[in-house]
């Protein structure tokens, strides 16, 4: 499958950073759902994961990594 072809923007999120969390958070709302993203660094690498709200309940988890 060509996913190129089914690139949609999606648009931009602002993250806020919870210090006593350590962690990187956006929430996005639309009429019919709530989700939040969350994004942690370790080392070279960010770890995510998108959750359901209010369920907390874990639609996507992501990880990147810097590559040298």
């Amino acid at each position: 499958a060509d996913l190129r072809a089914q690139f949609e923007e999606s648009g931009d999120l602002d993250f806020a950073y919870d210090s006593t969390a350590r962690l990187w958070s956006a929430d996005i709302q639309t009429r019919r759902t709530s989700v939040r993203w969350t994004y942690r660094v370790k080392g070279d690498s960010l770890i995510g994961q998108l959750a359901e709200l209010p369920s907390g309940r874990v639609a996507r988890r992501v990880n990147a990594a810097r590559v040298p």
